[in-house]
């Protein structure tokens, strides 16, 4: 059976933590919305009401009055100059646009209001408006008819006041029935939040236990296989190239583990190959293999991974993982002794950012090869013993942090690159010592191996005019030069 990805375990275990939790978002905002909505609603409906509350019946009550002492209606006393008009008739207002604007706010108020008692008060209060005008109405019509005073202050007595009373008396029921919905509306409010929180509870203990179990079965998942592979890594140490390690696990670690079964079986056949051949080139290559393939650098890279991964930095593990095992693909590079130029640099590449979380304190790099370039061939594993040298020799012996840069241009039918680092340098005489080590010149001495391997090997494929050549000044750095020639694939 397949396992899962680590990237899929980590995507589920952030999707069993945000779902839950935004489900709980959106419902505890959809309550407050409408617990905000129903407040506001009743506010408006409260202060609504309260407009009408006192004003109506004194404006109404009052021009009412003047119009029956006095014998005129509204419209009469407007009609007359100002110079003749009974005094204090600028507090007349007219009542037919009174009142129909207070039915007109309550009409309103009733299709916003909820509660069978307070749409009972509105409904009365519609009614004795319409009864008021209607009242009003025959006043003045008693009045311009020039009727008797006593029917007029009989209906101002019987009916108008009765009614304004009335409607007074129900706009204030109305605000106090309003007034407690509010206790309704604040303790269904509670309730929610009570809810609301024991169902936090409860999803936050959910989420927690799962995130737990998932997190324990992701770090079992990722250090058990690589410290199977880390055991496996001693055994290659001491040169048994036997017996492949078999991992089960998620498919970064399945990658790596395959990666390093065809890395131990590739240097098995190499070993097997010089003893059968005695081929000169052969014998470099497998020594710069075994070079690569350094149990220190094996052994520190997966024990970082273990280290990360018990921490509970996951993506970082994915990273490395991804890095070494692109590390070991594009070193074996399926036997192959030139690979195009974009896979050396990824190789590099790779390489550089295992180191980089190694020694993320003093390392930076760049890497810059022209985009033309990329399908070109070199003679495998060209540059990383030159970025290995820049870095063991060059930046980790340099007080604060250094860079690496490798660059690569095309000048003419050649290819140059060089890897240049701003570390400690050389002086003229190491310079010189390096220089006798590169070309061998100084016996069996392991100084300078990689160096003069990938000397030799350029000189072996490419001829005695291409090689390796440098540069180096104490305190400013050293800068390695490979030149080749521009070969494509046929």
């Amino acid at each position: 059976m397949r396992h899962r990805s680590l990237g899929k375990r980590l995507n589920f275990m952030s999707t069993l933590m945000i779902v839950p939790m935004t489900v709980l978002v959106v419902y505890l905002l959809f309550s407050l919305m409408e617990f905000c909505g129903a407040y506001s609603q009743m506010v408006r409906n409260i202060d609504e009401a309260n407009t009408y509350s006192g004003s109506f019946k004194k404006d109404i009550d009052y021009v009412m009055y003047r119009e029956v002492i006095g014998s005129r209606t509204y419209r009469q006393i407007y009609a007359m100059p100002k110079e003749t008009r009974p005094m204090g008739w600028e507090q007349l207002k007219n009542p037919y646009p009174l009142i129909a604007d207070a039915r007109g706010a309550f009409q309103n108020l009733m299709g916003h209001t909820d509660g069978r008692e307070n749409s009972g008060n509105v409904r009365w209060i519609l009614h004795d408006l319409d009864r008021l005008k209607i009242v009003v109405g025959e006043i003045d019509a008693n009045i311009e008819g020039r009727g008797s005073y006593d029917e007029s202050n009989n209906k101002l007595q019987l009916g108008v006041y009765l009614l304004t009373s009335d409607i007074q008396k129900q706009i204030q029921n109305y605000v106090y029935r309003e007034a407690l919905n509010f206790q309704a509306i604040q303790n269904g409010l509670t309730t929610q939040g009570q809810t609301a929180v024991r169902i936090s509870l409860v999803l936050l203990i959910g989420i927690v236990l799962s995130n737990l179990i998932v997190s324990r079965s992701i770090t079992k998942s990722v250090v058990d296989p690589i410290r199977k592979l880390c055991r496996a890594t001693e055994r290659v140490a001491k040169g048994d190239f036997t017996k492949t390690t078999t991992v089960k696990a998620t498919d970064e670690v399945e990658i790596l583990a395959a990666s390093f079964n065809n890395m131990q079986g590739e240097i098995g056949r190499l070993i097997e190959n010089i003893k059968e051949e005695q081929n000169r080139r052969r014998v470099l290559e497998l020594q710069l293999l075994q070079e690569q393939i350094n149990p220190h650098f094996l052994y520190n890279t997966l024990d970082t991974i273990v280290w990360l991964a018990e921490g509970g930095q996951d993506e970082e593990v994915v990273a490395m993982v991804t890095s070494l095992s692109e590390f070991f693909r594009s070193m074996l590079s399926g036997g192959r002794d030139f690979v195009t130029i974009d896979e050396e640099t990824r190789h590099i590449a790779s390489y550089l950012k295992i180191q980089q979380v190694r020694y993320q304190d003093i390392l930076d790099y760049e890497i810059r090869v022209d985009e033309g370039l990329s399908e070109y061939l070199i003679l495998k594993l060209t540059l990383q013993p030159l970025v290995e040298n820049a870095l063991y020799h060059g930046i980790k012996n340099k007080r604060g942090k250094g860079k690496i840069t490798v660059e690569g241009h095309q000048r003419g039918d050649e290819v140059v690159f060089t890897v240049s680092d701003d570390g400690i340098g050389m002086t003229e005489r190491e310079q010189a010592e390096l220089r006798k080590a590169v070309k061998r010149e100084n016996g069996t001495s392991r100084k300078g191996f990689g160096l003069a391997n990938v000397d030799e090997r350029l000189r072996l494929h490419y001829g005695e005019s291409y090689g390796l050549s440098f540069t180096s000044a104490p305190g400013r750095g050293t800068v390695f030069t490979v030149r080749i020639p521009l070969r494509g694939e046929s």
